[in-house]
């Protein structure tokens, strides 16, 4: 048996073209409609040139965590003196986990401060606002081979 755990805590959210009005921006127990204190930002107004009037980033503010454990078990035994077989059995996040994205961080959008569809570990490689390939529920995977 071959197992791979993967854990991340969970990416500095990044906020960008919008105004602070100074409000604490977390919540105490963020859920996946409601992440963070939306009410700490508004949009910049039309037509106005601002120069940005909110950090980039707050340290106690992070997207969620992410957790994923793919496990491989294979057996091989023999059939007759020359022939072998190998059955194997590989399952990608075993645990059936729903991994969230990061929450949506367009002040404009309606779904603004809401962590709602499943995603991949940001910052894992890249820059902090690349999301990293596509993960899905659990897979299994079944297989068997004849050695001769």
């Amino acid at each position: 048996m071959t197992a791979v755990s993967t854990y991340s805590s969970g990416a500095i959210l990044r906020f960008d073209k919008m105004n602070y009005n100074g409000q604490d921006p977390t919540v105490p127990d963020p859920t996946p409609g409601h992440w963070f204190n939306t009410a700490a930002f508004s949009p910049i107004p039309a037509n106005t040139f601002v120069i940005r009037s909110n950090p980039l980033q707050f340290d106690n503010l992070t997207g969620p965590s992410y957790y994923m454990l793919d496990a491989t078990l294979a057996k091989t035994f023999r059939i007759t003196e020359r022939f072998r077989a190998e059955l194997k059995a590989a399952a990608y996040n075993l645990l059936n986990r729903l991994n969230r994205g990061n929450p949506n961080m367009d002040v404009n959008s309606s779904q603004f401060g809401q962590a709602l569809y499943q995603g991949s570990p940001s910052a894992t490689f890249g820059p902090q606002t690349q999301e990293l390939g596509n993960v899905s529920g659990r897979q299994v995977e079944l297989g068997m081979k004849i050695i001769f």
